[in-house]
């Protein structure tokens, strides 16, 4: 365990509980990225399709997509962010606005 002899539930700080003035925290899936507006929508997945299990739903939601200008980037997971330069960067190095 990283944290040496500490248990689980001694480390674990739940995102609900965390509070730090001018920070939300939010459990949702980023579409893409408005650095004047601090806004971000960007949809990123590890999987090939949106829904794998159901290729009748991941044609309509890739259409959908489509036609809101959002990119679907299939098998691929976010491994960092750069608030500098306004990037997230992905498992395969690549960069996206």
């Amino acid at each position: 365990m990283t944290f040496g002899r500490a248990a689980p539930d001694e480390v674990r700080l739940p995102y609900g509980a965390f509070e730090k003035p001018g920070v939300r925290f939010l459990r949702e899936t980023i579409t893409a990225i408005d650095p004047e507006a601090r806004r971000a929508r960007l949809l990123v997945m590890p999987f090939g399709t949106p829904v794998p299990p159901s290729p009748d739903t991941s044609t309509t939601l890739l259409a959908a997509f489509a036609e809101r200008g959002i990119e679907f980037v299939a098998g691929r997971r976010v491994s960092s962010l750069d608030p500098t330069r306004s990037v997230a960067v992905l498992d395969d190095g690549t960069e996206l606005p």
